[in-house]
């Protein structure tokens, strides 16, 4: 296996990387770093390892910026192995590489990226965004909610049924054989934990929800074999926690995270902030959703009405569940009920009620009949 030419962990990081990396950065030769310390940075269900890196300068040096951001693979194996599998750290790593100077500051910038190939060891230096109010789980605030999809629709419009999509070789592409072969993973995967995920957590899901879920599986192939579009670059794991608000000090947003990637329906990031605590949600969302569908409309999308937005919300909201099962099968319970209990809020209610409560009022299951019956009718 060919070795890495840069730093995969903090022990391989060095003074001197560190001070090239910012003058590829354009900052001056003159700005050496004599001394950098790091501490973890992260909360539960985190796939890579985070750190924040502390940078001091050499006496009489130009200043860069006081600390970064460096990710690298999960120490975790079993996180590791399944981020391998699924492509994400490559995803994010050619994120940064080759997309985020589109997305017209949606995410922080990036100082490093680099991956090898061979084995998805990588490196990814950005920018220290602490000085802007993170996002949190748990929690539930529709004004969040709506500026996340403010930020993200002129994201999904710039990429929508752009060209360029096809370029993107290292993302699965719906009518590609990638794409099948992805589907067919995420099912296996998905058709592993729900029984898991159900005999532990029965309680928090309604009877319907439960057969929405079982419904979705057993439709899987059919469902995914048909793909009319349209289609968009995805963040893919859209919620609070991967987002940064603004704060006192400073009126960015940004998000973080993008190892989930993927040319799906722009739905696929609107469900998932919608799916807060359902009073909320029921008061809030056809404001939020509306706001949202006005931006795509303004900076150019054609020929998609608030309909079509909505029926591919109700086609999304499985979805959001799937993911959530992944987060609690990946994270020791312990930490998610400490991490909840000082915000006084059942972890599993909003990981799984809050989300399950949005496909029984949108009603999902019959989103996928009437899904199935375009699906049948094109053929």
């Amino acid at each position: 296996m060919t070795a890495a030419k840069f730093p995969t962990c903090t022990e391989e990081l060095s003074c001197e990387w560190l001070s090239q990396m910012l003058h590829k950065n354009g900052f001056p030769e003159g700005v050496i770093i004599k001394k950098f310390s790091v501490s973890p940075v992260g909360d539960p269900g985190q796939t890579s390892d985070v750190f924040r890196i502390h940078l001091e300068y050499d006496e009489g040096s130009s200043t860069g910026p006081m600390s970064v951001i460096g990710k690298f693979p999960a120490k975790f194996d079993q996180a590791r192995q399944m981020a391998q599998s699924m492509n994400t750290y490559l995803k994010e790593i050619h994120f940064f590489k080759y997309v985020a100077d589109t997305a017209a500051g949606l995410a922080p910038h990036c100082f490093a990226a680099e991956i090898e190939l061979e084995s998805h060891d990588f490196v990814l230096i950005l920018e220290d965004i602490a000085h802007l109010r993170p996002g949190e789980l748990f929690v539930s605030r529709p004004e969040d909610s709506k500026l996340m999809l403010e930020k993200i629709a002129p994201f999904h419009a710039r990429w929508w049924d752009h060209p360029d999509l096809k370029t993107f070789d290292w993302i699965p592409q719906p009518g590609k054989p990638s794409f099948a072969a992805w589907m067919e993973q995420l099912k296996q995967v998905f058709s592993g934990i729900l029984p898991v995920v159900k005999e532990q957590y029965q309680s928090y899901l309604s009877e319907n929800t439960w057969a929405t879920l079982d419904k979705s599986l057993a439709l899987w192939d059919e469902m995914f074999a048909f793909t009319p579009g349209p289609f968009t670059l995805c963040h893919g794991d859209y919620h609070y926690q991967q987002c940064f608000f603004p704060s006192a000090s400073d009126n960015r947003f940004s998000a973080i995270d993008w190892q989930v990637l993927c040319v799906n329906a722009a739905a696929m990031d609107v469900a998932r902030p919608l799916l807060i605590d359902p009073k909320s949600r029921r008061a809030n969302e056809k404001d939020i959703v509306n706001n949202y569908y006005e931006i795509l409309i303004q900076n150019g999308v054609k020929g998609y009405s608030l309909e079509e937005l909505w029926e591919d919300i109700r086609l999304n909201a499985f979805w959001a569940l799937f993911i959530n099962f992944l987060a609690i099968l990946q994270t020791d319970n312990e930490i998610f009920k400490t991490y909840a209990a000082e915000r006084g809020q059942d972890p599993y209610e909003t990981l799984l009620t809050w989300p399950g409560s949005g496909i029984d009022d949108w009603e999902a299951s019959k989103a996928i009949d009437r899904y199935l019956e375009r699906a049948r009718a094109a053929k």
